[in-house]
């Protein structure tokens, strides 16, 4: 059915890296801010990421939102915005929705764009990595799409020197994602018998970081929803 609410594409191109860029940030749920003069005039909920456009719920009047210049990202600290080129309004049914083309580009307001949500216990999250003979397995503290904290079990002293000579690392999130991987060290930090490392990802293709980005959306919503339910209790 929300086929019937996308326009046909026009003659202008669009960037694909803007379209997997805007993927990677947001999810059908997801709510945005709408921004004319820098104000905030109204929210909204999408719906969906086509190929050249988006679709969105309106939650405050139409008419007011029609207006906005700009769009900002109000939820998950992700922070990016971009200039509207054409909203407009479009309805399905007693449903009202607003379209939007998809940017020419996304600007980048801080220097952290991807949201980091931490793994619960129960989850089968770990990476494994070598070094020279030995094989390492840590478990997944918290998860981006572009990288991870990780904790090593045992006293090994990670030296730059033996950062540099890991290899055949593999990411394992249960059953939804094994995949080989690289990895770059960012920092190391001891605590008795184990480290911890963050560790930035260095060869996922666009699938797998897909993956990791609607699991990361998946555990943000969950953790979310368990503490609006202790807020209520």
């Amino acid at each position: 059915m929300l086929k019937n609410l996308f326009s046909k594409s026009d003659d202008t191109k669009i960037d694909p890296n803007v379209v997997a860029d805007l993927k990677r940030a947001l999810s059908p749920g997801d709510r945005v801010g709408f921004f004319a003069d820098k104000e905030l005039i109204g929210k909204a909920k999408i719906v969906a990421i086509e190929k050249d456009q988006i679709l969105f719920e309106a939650l405050t009047p139409v008419d007011d939102l029609l207006e906005a210049e700009q769009i900002v990202n109000i939820e998950r600290g992700i922070p990016w915005d971009f200039k509207i080129r054409s909203l407009t309004e479009v309805t399905e049914g007693k449903d009202s929705y607003l379209r939007c083309t998809i940017p020419a580009s996304i600007h980048i307001n801080s220097r952290r764009n991807n949201f980091r949500v931490a793994i619960p216990v129960s989850f089968d999250y770990e990476i494994s990595f070598s070094i020279a003979e030995k094989r390492h397995k840590a478990r997944i503290l918290d998860l981006s799409s572009t990288g991870a904290q990780i904790r090593v079990p045992g006293s090994s002293n990670f030296s730059k020197e033996q950062q540099d000579l890991m290899h055949d690392a593999e990411l394992h999130l249960g059953d939804q994602l094994t995949c080989p991987v690289s990895f770059k060290v960012q920092w190391v930090h001891y605590l008795e018998e184990t480290a911890r490392m963050g560790i930035e990802f260095d060869n996922l293709n666009s699938n797998e970081a897909n993956i990791i980005h609607r699991l990361v959306n998946e555990i943000e919503r969950e953790t979310i929803r368990k503490n609006q339910l202790l807020k209520k209790d």
